[in-house]
């Protein structure tokens, strides 16, 4: 008899948050939440359509034939719902999503300035107070952590400006951390309700069973790079 099981993250394939290949999706979850919001979550989490996301919109795969993607994210809620996940949790969880979807969106402008010749501001402050907004973090601070470096010296620090290339580089690792962090969390969450809850006295026995899991339709099925092991008590 089975008592328990641990999920255990083998791959996440964290460069697919922010780009995919030519006739591929993003994760389906980014599609499940766009089209399977309500209105009122749709305000909330400041939701945009697919194509108008720079992280979904490269090659122009959005919904494929067949897919219903609304009922997708209705199971995905009950999926959660099952191994704990309260309305709350899934609240913050759908708002960090949107949070990752929106840094993309971000756009940086080249300025000349004293000590060079390319410095990089943000173009559009008002994506930024939406992701601050979503990560209840100040948008001052966000705005920092996206335009700003420093350098610590002996005696000082030293702030300068990324350069538009540091700039973007730094916005996408910011949406692959968040990603990478809230993946992390769910399969903990997983983990805990699955974990077995008496193992005073007993000695027992265990399989690894290598396999492509779509965790909370977290992991797309279209390549091979993902799995997770599965350690069965």
């Amino acid at each position: 008899m089975v008592s328990g099981a641990n999920v255990e993250i083998y791959l996440l394939e964290k460069s697919r948050i922010i780009s995919q290949a030519k006739g591929e999706r993003n994760y389906h979850v980014f599609y499940y939440l766009l089209e399977g919001a309500t209105d009122e979550e749709r305000a909330k989490y400041f939701l945009l359509k697919p194509q108008d996301y720079r992280y979904l919109n490269q090659h122009e795969q959005f919904s494929p034939e067949g897919v219903n993607e609304k009922y997708e994210f209705d199971r995905l809620r009950r999926a959660m719902s099952s191994v704990g996940f309260s309305t709350n949790t899934q609240s913050t969880i759908f708002g960090l999503i949107s949070a990752v979807l929106l840094l993309g969106n971000i756009s940086y402008i080249s300025r000349h300035a004293y000590h060079s010749d390319e410095n990089a501001y943000i173009e559009n402050e008002e994506v930024v107070d939406l992701v601050a907004q979503l990560l209840n973090i100040k948008t001052e601070a966000l705005m920092q952590a996206l335009t700003m470096k420093r350098h610590v010296m002996k005696t000082e620090t030293v702030v300068t400006r990324f350069s538009v290339s540091e700039a973007i580089n730094t916005r996408d690792a910011m949406a692959k951390c968040l990603y990478n962090a809230l993946f992390h969390f769910i399969v903990l969450r997983i983990n805990q309700a699955l974990m077995r809850k008496d193992v005073s006295g007993s000695v027992g026995y265990y399989i690894g069973i290598k396999t492509n899991v779509r965790l909370f339709s977290l992991l797309p099925d279209q390549t091979d790079f993902q799995f997770s092991i599965f350690s069965i008590y």
